[in-house]
């Protein structure tokens, strides 16, 4: 059963493909925010899959992430994510990822949970 609270937690070392020169969103060699965004997502995702009723899944529908500090391939960055709203069906988590401690993204991710067959038979 999800409840308020639950929490998760991943690392991850940049590599080239987490740079911004990989996803052509910018010039500069340094941890692109669409990686970053998609690290929390995914440790969103799996933070609440061990209490999602059988056959059920998340998929993400919004983010409003804040990136406020560069790193470079190499850089550990660590994500944690805490959920903090359930309504309906939407669960609403704080998601946060830092580099030695300090933060340098963070902002608010919501994911939807549903019927993963009858999600996949709509598309």
């Amino acid at each position: 059963m999800i409840q308020l609270g639950i929490t998760g937690t991943d690392k991850l070392t940049v590599k080239e493909k987490n740079l911004a020169t990989w996803f052509k969103t910018g010039l500069a060699p340094v941890y692109a925010t669409p990686s970053m965004i998609a690290f929390m997502e995914e440790t969103s995702m799996y933070s609440v899959m061990p209490y999602l009723e059988e056959g059920d899944i998340t998929v993400g529908i919004s983010v409003n992430i804040k990136h406020v500090k560069a790193c470079t391939v190499g850089s550990e960055v660590v994500c944690h994510t805490k959920l903090e709203k359930i309504e309906d069906n939407i669960l609403t988590f704080y998601v946060e990822v830092t580099l030695d401690d300090e933060k340098i993204g963070y902002g608010y991710h919501e994911r939807a949970i549903v019927d993963r067959e009858r999600f996949l038979k709509k598309l």
